[in-house]
């Protein structure tokens, strides 16, 4: 005799989670998840909709010629601290030949140098200049053809080149901004950053605290930054940006406020990015374009609640904003510098300003960044705060920090398939990943971390999470290659 089953047994219907770019698009078969972005994203280049291995810093190494592939490795003399470093370029008339240099700056208020392309593999100080008392404004400038390097400072004027003695000005002020437009010279005195000074002698030599004034007191707050876009002076200040127009053949200036923020604006991130200015404000960032603003939607608000970026510094290279800034991860964490207590920024946020697309590298310390375009040499050199701050690195696509490797996480929104209150099983984790990593499932009822070897196969991991909702957050150290992850789920009615 045979008796019917009369147990009924739940029914589900299976879905496959593609996660097809890791930044922006993450699709269901047939069906939309509730997840339109990753909720973090760190230490991972992700332009091509691949985690791949973020950038870091290795020790600076420059050719011996401009094109060759022999390399000698730059030497700190006396392994001082570097806080600033610059790049100085000019035209050699003794030997017809243009010349490329990097001035730093030392925590004991030296100056050192050395040269792109040599044989020599040390730097060396500029014995003929006395120790700043302070880090100095410093800025490329021809004068009656001849290129030199200012350097403002409460010890005053600098004036150095390679073939003759530095010259000095003891009576120019402490600079913070200056600026050659119209031919006059424009420039934010530190003690006073409530105007700016100008004259049209343009000899850096006759400049003085006696020089004629325009008062910009207003709610504005302070002047920072003097940028010269497209032969207009605009004034970039803590709280907006004003116009300085000139009119007629005599002084007759006028100012115009154009814009103002409700957050601070950091003035060393005030940069010319092609035809706009990008700067970096405690709201986020922004672009400029001479008459408006506008702040690109990157969701980068809970990132910079409760943070300080007075030290927060930038450079542009290749299309894309470098922001060497502070970032809040909200986690428990504690990655690269953040091991330590004292550290003043903890992230390098990487905007593509043509896709509007960015990564974030998290755990190095910041405290200069320069573009140098050079010949065949166009890469991106640092200084650092903290463990590495007795070194000049040179920005690589590595995942290391002078050969640390550096921890890599990305995460995903939290995923219910819009069905928030049906069970679900993640029944499989279907990924390719030439480097070893970490997949983590975190549900509202379990979590289960699985570690996946790498190979250039496509590898299946048979599991049984339970949830209604979860979270994936894939990690890894050092080197990253991962190249597609799918998720199959059932639900169950």
């Amino acid at each position: 005799m045979f008796y019917r089953n009369n147990i009924k047994t739940k029914k589900s219907i299976s879905k496959t989670i593609t996660f097809n770019t890791f930044s922006e698009n993450i699709n269901a078969k047939d069906k939309t998840v509730n997840a339109e972005n990753s909720t973090m994203s760190y230490n991972y280049e992700n332009q091509r909709g691949l985690l791949e291995t973020g950038i870091g810093f290795e020790t600076l190494a420059l050719p011996i010629e401009d094109g060759s592939s022999q390399k000698r490795i730059i030497k700190i003399f006396n392994e001082t601290e570097v806080r600033k470093i610059w790049h100085y370029k000019y035209y050699d008339h003794i030997n017809k030949r243009t010349v490329n240099k990097v001035i730093f700056y030392n925590i004991d208020g030296r100056l050192s140098v050395f040269v792109l392309f040599s044989y020599d593999d040390y730097t060396y100080i500029i014995d003929k200049i006395e120790p700043f008392d302070d880090l100095p404004l410093g800025l490329n400038y021809c004068i009656e053809g001849e290129d030199f390097m200012l350097f403002f400072s409460g010890n005053g004027l600098c004036v150095y080149s390679t073939h003759r003695l530095p010259m000095f000005n003891e009576d120019c002020p402490k600079l913070v901004a200056f600026c050659k437009i119209y031919d006059y010279l424009f420039l934010i005195p530190d003690g006073d950053r409530n105007s700016i000074l100008y004259t049209s002698n343009l000899s850096p030599l006759a400049l003085n605290s006696t020089l004629n004034s325009i008062d910009l007191t207003s709610n504005c707050g302070r002047l920072n930054s003097l940028i010269n876009l497209d032969d207009y002076l605009f004034i970039f200040r803590d709280y907006g940006i004003s116009k300085l127009s000139k009119y007629g053949s005599s002084e007759n200036f006028s100012i115009s406020d154009l814009y103002l923020s409700s957050t601070k604006i950091f003035g060393d991130t005030v940069i010319v990015c092609g035809n706009v200015v990008i700067f970096f404000g405690q709201g986020g960032i922004y672009s400029f374009n001479g008459s408006s603003v506008t702040k690109f939607d990157l969701n980068l608000e809970s990132l910079l609640e409760n943070t300080v970026n007075e030290f927060a510094s930038a450079c542009y290279f290749k299309g894309k904003y470098y922001l060497a800034c502070r970032l809040n991860f909200n986690d428990d964490k504690q990655v690269g510098c953040e091991n330590t207590e004292d550290f003043k920024n903890n992230a390098i946020i990487i905007l593509d300003l043509e896709n509007k697309k960015l990564n974030i590298t998290r755990g190095v310390d910041i405290s200069s960044l320069l573009s140098l375009n050079s010949g065949s040499l166009n890469t991106i050199l640092a200084t650092f705060y903290g463990d590495y701050s007795k070194k000049i690195g040179v920005l690589n696509n590595c995942g290391q920090l002078f050969g640390t490797d550096l921890n890599s996480e990305w995460r995903s929104s939290m995923l219910d398939l819009n069905q928030p209150e049906k069970r679900k099983i993640i029944k499989k984790i279907i990924i390719q990943t030439e480097y070893d990593c970490v997949v983590k499932i975190k549900s509202d009822l379990e979590e289960k971390s699985i570690s996946i070897q790498g190979s250039n196969k496509v590898k299946v991991i048979n599991t049984s999470i339970k949830a209604k909702s979860f979270q994936v957050i894939i990690s890894s150290v050092g080197k990253s290659k991962i190249s597609f992850l799918n998720l199959k789920v059932d639900i169950y009615e």
